[in-house]
């Protein structure tokens, strides 16, 4: 049985949540979710797919998701791994964010 990484980055705990449930819905046995911020020593080799979710605020990623991908780019190409990014900036219609001209910086 393969075993699966969910790994997130999360600033208000929408990705936690998101990434909790995608993980409760795939029902994978041999799995684990992580928290990026809490170990970013996360060890890939011990995993076979990956999952990373992360939050978008102003624009940005989080820089120690950058530096995770960056200080881990050849073992997540070789490996089965997906990525999504959550951004709830564009709900704000009222605040004129629920365009892209009305959130860009």
């Amino acid at each position: 049985m393969e075993k699966v990484l969910y790994l997130y980055s999360s600033r208000e705990g929408q990705t936690k949540k998101i990434i909790g449930r995608i993980a409760e819905q795939l029902g994978h046995n041999d799995a684990a979710t992580i928290n990026l911020h809490e170990n970013p020593d996360v060890n890939l080799s011990d995993y076979d797919k990956v999952l990373i979710g992360a939050s978008i605020r102003y624009g940005h990623l989080n820089k120690k998701l950058y530096q995770f991908i960056e200080a881990n780019q050849q073992q997540l190409s070789e490996m089965k791994a997906a990525f999504f990014c959550v951004n709830l900036t564009a709900r704000k219609e009222d605040q004129g964010k629920d365009t892209p001209e009305g959130s860009a910086i």
